[in-house]
């Protein structure tokens, strides 16, 4: 057993990514807003749920003891069904969108990472008449990426140059 406490949340990622692992204060989850957002057969709602409680929680506990068991077996699951493939990225731009507006913007880059990998399994889980419009999909979200990377690099190369600019013309002036 074992507690975690707030500014770990990038070691708690690694934990299993599903409601049922949890027992969750209704006061947290209202104070927070954290809710399960709607989707055709509840499609994925854990993945965005606990990227939020994990983000907003001070403290989780973890224990060994198993106190709930979670079924695989329904032949119509989410993870089973083509027709909700893209219901996984809409969860994360909900999540993405959540954690950028509720002071958890380090998290949100989380979520991209978590959002990636759940984009290589739902393609590979898919039928493959599929996989190519999908792949399409998987290429413009990198590419989305690639392009905040740079408008983020030139922002603080900018404040970088501002920055020394002002402690030279500091320098100077003493």
């Amino acid at each position: 057993d074992k507690v975690m406490v707030k500014g770990m949340s990038s070691f708690m990622y690694p934990f299993p990514m599903s409601i049922w692992t949890g027992i969750y204060k209704k006061s947290f989850l209202t104070q927070y807003g954290i809710r399960f957002r709607e989707s055709p057969g509840a499609s994925f709602q854990d993945n965005g749920f606990w990227l939020k409680t994990v983000a907003a929680a001070d403290r989780m506990m973890f224990i060994s003891r198993s106190v709930y068991r979670y079924r695989q077996d329904n032949p119509d699951a989410s993870i089973r069904s083509t027709d909700k493939m893209y219901a996984m990225t809409e969860e994360y731009d909900d999540a993405v969108w959540w954690l950028r507006n509720n002071g958890f913007a380090g998290d949100a880059n989380i979520a991209n990472y978590y959002r990636m990998r759940e984009l290589r399994v739902t393609y590979y889980r898919i039928e493959d008449a599929l996989k190519e419009k999908f792949a399409g999909e998987i290429r413009k979200l990198a590419d989305e990426s690639k392009q905040a990377i740079t408008k983020i690099t030139s922002l603080t190369n900018n404040i970088q140059y501002t920055t020394n600019s002002t402690v030279m013309a500091t320098e100077e002036g003493s």
